[in-house]
């Protein structure tokens, strides 16, 4: 197993060797350069224009580049390609316990394709839905009909607090992947549940166990649904909460 892992990691580390040179920026196709001057430009409050990724993509570039005195190259590696090629190998791992399934997952043409054409934002939030799927499948065994009384598991929400967390980071990166995770996750609970889904107890159970975690990613993210929702989107984007707002939400 060491040994297989070790193989693998060797090979991921040729397909994305590039990454780990610091002659120059990785930007390129939709991925841009930020010039210090674009970067002061940046709010320290969610710009909109920047969508859901605006906390992480606009805030964390404004603090490090403009006042620490990070280059954008050393930034862009730090907070988006090394996280992305990190998070990828623990979260699949983490869900697959099988170092083929992290070759697979991390060197699938359609990942290949997402971070060559710049997509960071649907590419971290690609890295990072097999830890928040795993996390709610040992959510929802965790919660499970067992001998444990059912004040227990209702009172126990430290878990469900820590997979709302994951589920908003998930929002964040990319709200596309977030509802294929949540169908997902849903499908498990009912297959898991099917027996008492309707019941008092299931009801209380789908209570902490979805609910509970989506409004926290739904708080967590409103400094963008809030402006969706009430149609202050700029122009490029409104229309996201209609029919046709899904030829944008599409892949």
């Amino acid at each position: 197993m060491k040994l297989q892992g070790f193989i693998v990691l060797l090979i991921l580390f040729f397909v994305y060797r590039f990454w780990f040179s610091f002659s120059g920026t990785l930007s390129g196709g939709d991925w841009p350069y930020l010039y210090l001057e674009n970067i002061k430009e940046f709010s320290w409050f969610p710009d909109i224009r920047f969508l859901w990724l605006a906390p992480y993509y606009q805030i964390l570039t404004k603090f490090f580049v403009q006042y620490l005195g990070f280059s954008w190259e050393i930034i862009e590696r730090i907070f988006w390609f090394w996280p992305f090629l990190a998070l990828t190998i623990f979260s699949s791992y983490y869900l697959t316990k099988s170092w083929i399934g992290v070759l697979i997952y991390t060197t699938n043409t359609y990942i290949l394709m997402l971070v060559g054409g710049g997509q960071m934002g649907v590419a971290l939030a690609y890295s990072i839905a097999p830890l928040v799927l795993k996390r709610f499948i040992d959510l929802i065994d965790k919660y499970s009909f067992s001998n444990q009384n059912i004040k227990y598991k209702i009172l126990n929400i430290k878990y469900t607090l820590f997979s709302g967390l994951f589920l908003a980071i998930l929002v964040m990166f990319d709200p596309r992947l977030a509802y294929i995770t949540l169908l997902a996750i849903l499908i498990y609970y009912f297959l898991v549940l099917r027996k008492v889904v309707l019941s008092k107890a299931g009801i209380l159970f789908f209570a902490s166990i979805i609910l509970l975690p989506l409004a926290i990613a739904g708080v967590s993210n409103s400094y963008w649904i809030i402006p969706l929702l009430s149609g202050n989107f700029p122009k490029e984007y409104q229309g996201l909460d209609s029919i046709r707002g899904f030829d944008f939400l599409s892949f």
